[in-house]
């Protein structure tokens, strides 16, 4: 068959994902297990998700120093014997530390699986922690801070979120070159004993994980100490919206981040506000897109986002531009808010939304691995697992009165922080 390729293909009008195939089981300390299980695929992507992370903490930096501090040592291996074996088993491993969780995702060969665990395992249950390693990577993160704090964009986005939440709030603290290095291995170690255990673990796996893997699990992962976990409760404090502007002298550009606080992801009104989001500037063909970059070339880049916590989320628009031109940007921001508020969106810009939408949830489903990253956001904000469903469904049955009747709730000008840095 002879495919014209002149014409462009059909797009169905029926939209459907699949669900997500998970198998849940509990280990014998009581970790909790999901596995996405392919027999053709010998490579295996497993998650450690420690819930908690940064809330956690009573110092800055100690949740990250903990958790990418493991390797450097354990009381049976040194960083360099953890490391040349890790390395010669084809494991790969990356540490995530973000505001409500850690993770190890750690990348292998099936035929490996158990040596590899017995590893981890002891690095989750021995880690010594080396004052030399901890020295280093102090010097390392301050290093590192001082370049980023340099970035107008990265130092606007944390004074957004201190203005949002306040600075001593978990969501709105972060790193300053004055506090981040002013803990001590001993605060490691504290932290490490009270919440790197069973109790505070779950593992996420896919691959060729079959039922041998959990025999391999609950010998290696299975043996960790159990402890029991208070955490604390997250309040959001009612902050009035704040202008703030700082001037760089050297700075050619200016950041620009305008942000507010909205609902949680489980709330019914999040599907709805992500869909006005797309509209806005959520993706290259977006309104802010096509008018501040693509009509008057004010920016090279602008978007919005919409970043979820668990006791809340963030909206938030961003962009660099000339910094000349900063006051014109931030006035047209708002002018494509307050057109979604005034007019009725284009029916075939609905249509474009939709299938965007329904597009991007179909990533989700591509492959075992993508299907582990998708449910492991449903683990971390507590969501059904018909989530991505039910998501799509309501992006299907929006109209344009609900496009307007979102934006008048969202985008109340008032409510809204500016962050001017450069």
């Amino acid at each position: 068959m002879t495919i014209d390729r002149s014409k462009r293909p059909q797009i169905p009008d029926f939209y459907q994902i699949p669900s997500l195939s998970v198998i849940k089981d509990t280990l014998v300390n009581g970790i909790k297990t999901y596995r996405i299980v392919n027999h053709d695929i010998n490579i295996v992507r497993l998650y450690f998700l420690i819930d908690g992370g940064q809330t956690l903490q009573n110092k800055t930096s100690v949740a990250r120093a903990c958790i990418q501090l493991l390797h450097e040592g354990t009381a049976t291996m040194t960083a360099e014997e953890i490391a040349e074996k890790l390395d010669f088993l084809g494991a790969h491993y990356e540490y995530v530390s973000a505001k409500e969780y850690s993770s190890i995702c750690v990348h292998f060969p099936r035929n490996a699986g158990k040596t590899i665990l017995e590893i981890f395992a002891d690095m989750l249950s021995h880690a010594t922690f080396p004052q030399q390693r901890v020295e280093l990577y102090q010097q390392k993160i301050k290093n590192q801070l001082a370049i980023d704090l340099q970035n107008n964009a990265y130092f606007g986005y944390c004074k957004l979120m201190e203005s949002l939440f306040g600075y001593n709030h978990p969501y709105g603290h972060y790193s300053s070159l004055d506090n981040v290095d002013q803990f001590t291995r001993e605060d490691i170690v504290e932290y490490y004993h009270q919440y790197i255990h069973a109790g505070n673990i779950s593992v996420l796996a896919a691959g060729n994980v079959d039922e041998t893997f959990i025999d391999e699990l609950n010998q290696t992962i299975g043996q960790l100490p159990y402890k029991a976990t208070n955490k604390p409760i997250i309040t959001i404090p009612q902050l009035p919206p704040q202008k703030i502007y700082i001037e760089k002298e050297k700075s050619v550009q200016s950041s620009i981040l305008i942000g507010k606080r909205t609902c949680t992801v489980a709330d019914p009104q999040f599907a709805a506000f992500s869909l006005l989001n797309t509209f806005l500037g959520g993706y290259f063909g977006s309104r802010l897109m096509t008018n501040i970059r693509e009509k008057k070339g004010l920016t090279y880049g602008i978007y919005s986002a919409l970043r979820p916590y668990r006791s809340c989320s963030t909206f938030y628009i961003k962009a660099d531009v000339n910094k000349l031109q900063r006051q014109l940007v931030i006035d047209e921001i708002y002018k494509e808010m307050q057109l979604l508020q005034q007019q009725l969106v284009e029916e075939e810009e609905l249509s474009v939304m939709k299938k965007y939408i329904y597009g991007d949830l179909l990533k989700i489903f591509d492959g075992v691995f993508e299907q582990l990253d998708g449910y492991l956001s449903l683990l971390l904000f507590n969501l059904p697992e018909d989530h991505f469903q039910k998501k799509l469904e309501i992006a299907l049955s929006a109209d344009k009165q609900m496009i307007m009747d979102a934006a008048k709730q969202l985008f109340t000008k008032d409510d809204f922080s500016e962050i001017v840095i450069g």
